[in-house]
């Protein structure tokens, strides 16, 4: 079956990729928490959250408090020299442009995030927009990315850029995308589940994303030349990129067509030129692999790592049997771990040649677990 992926103005999207298998996918059951090694001059320890912003006046309905409060307390014992905040800051509308910004501003981000300053004085948390950021009005994602730009630990630079944390020798550099501009042109496939996970287009189209996201300048147009510029000029050791929607992800609804067109978008750059790609927007935590279609000059393939780390205010349950028909239709997919059922955050470990993914479940009481990790190799090129 071939999807057909279009722009709103007419033009046809590639063909979708078709790759080699990786192996099985593993599981691994939870344990204590077991907190990443403090830094050394060798090695760099950073986290991940997303989709922080869901708040309720309802005691543990929203998990923004007690994920940012164990992102804290976690990096107590861990290192933690930044962090990633994937996109869908502020729920259900983003930002408006307006007076009443600074209550959203205040309980989304200066509250449970401002005590991890306290981590250092170069610790910041580079942000992405996703599309609940988007769906007030350009002059809302604008009035946030301002806000963020403004008010360590937070950091914006534009709605795309990149950044090298400080203090790491420039041997980490972030790519942060807006993936909810990149999706906005497009014209996708409305697509349903069948019982057994498989999914069936229906027959209609959907906009890929909300028209507010609609690129407006020519920078904005130019956002995908940008990426592939930047990571090819890049020295990096490891080149991180982050954006709101994920290449790959275990439910199964609308972002599964999305999750294609971004591969499509998106993929062949980053398997050329990029170490891990970080979003969130399912509120789960997972973890894949993608064999792109490379291998290293010790003949090992160059697997590129999919980290969802989404679960930062609220969860929802995996589609088993979606994901069991994913793995089979797309055999590029190494289905590593995936879990939604609790709240949670990711920590990374980079030393040396290899990338160690924690991800972290939080507990209504705070309780902090270490449900999976793994280790990747460093991508050459």
């Amino acid at each position: 079956m071939m999807l057909q992926f279009r722009n709103i103005a007419g033009k046809r999207a590639a063909a979708l990729f078709m790759l080699l298998p990786l192996g099985a996918c593993a599981m691994q059951p939870r344990s204590p928490v077991t907190p990443a090694a403090t830094g050394t001059a060798a090695s760099t320890g950073f986290l991940v959250v997303g989709d922080t912003g869901y708040v309720s006046a309802t005691p543990g309905k929203s998990g923004l408090m007690p994920v940012a409060q164990a992102m804290h307390q976690y990096c107590s014992t861990a290192d933690c020299r930044f962090g990633l905040m994937v996109g869908d800051n502020i729920y259900e509308n983003g930002a408006a442009g307006d007076a009443g910004d600074a209550e959203l501003f205040r309980t989304r981000f200066t509250e449970p995030f401002g005590p991890l300053a306290s981590l250092g004085r170069d610790f910041r948390i580079y942000v992405a927009l996703g599309n609940h950021d988007w769906h007030s009005s350009r002059a809302g994602a604008l009035a946030q990315a301002d806000f963020l730009e403004r008010n360590p630990p937070m950091h914006m630079n534009g709605l795309f850029y990149s950044v090298q944390p400080p203090g790491l020798g420039g041997q980490v550099e972030i790519f942060v995308v807006d993936t909810e501009m990149l999706l906005a042109p497009l014209s996708l496939p409305d697509m349903k589940s069948s019982a057994d996970g498989v999914m069936v287009p229906t027959g209609k189209q959907k906009q890929g994303g909300g028209t507010n996201a609609l690129p407006a300048t020519e920078a904005e147009h130019g956002q995908l030349k940008w990426l592939e510029r930047a990571l090819a000029a890049s020295k990096a050791k490891w080149k991180i990129v982050m954006g709101h929607h994920p290449l790959w992800q275990s439910r199964a609804d609308s972002k599964y067509a999305q999750s294609i067109a971004l591969r499509e978008l998106m993929l062949p750059m980053l398997c050329r030129h990029a170490d891990a790609y970080f979003a969130g927007h399912q509120h789960t935590m997972e973890l894949q692999g993608d064999s792109c279609t490379g291998k290293a000059a010790d003949g090992t393939a160059r697997v590129l790592p999919n980290i969802v780390s989404g679960a930062g205010a609220k969860a929802r349950p995996i589609d088993l049997p979606f994901q069991t028909w994913q793995q089979k239709r797309w055999p590029q997919l190494d289905q590593l771990w995936a879990d939604g059922g609790s709240w949670g955050f990711s920590h990374v470990t980079l030393a040396g040649d290899r990338m160690v993914v924690r991800m972290l479940a939080v507990g209504k009481d705070g309780a902090t677990t270490e449900a999976f990790r793994h280790e990747f190799i460093n991508r050459p090129g």
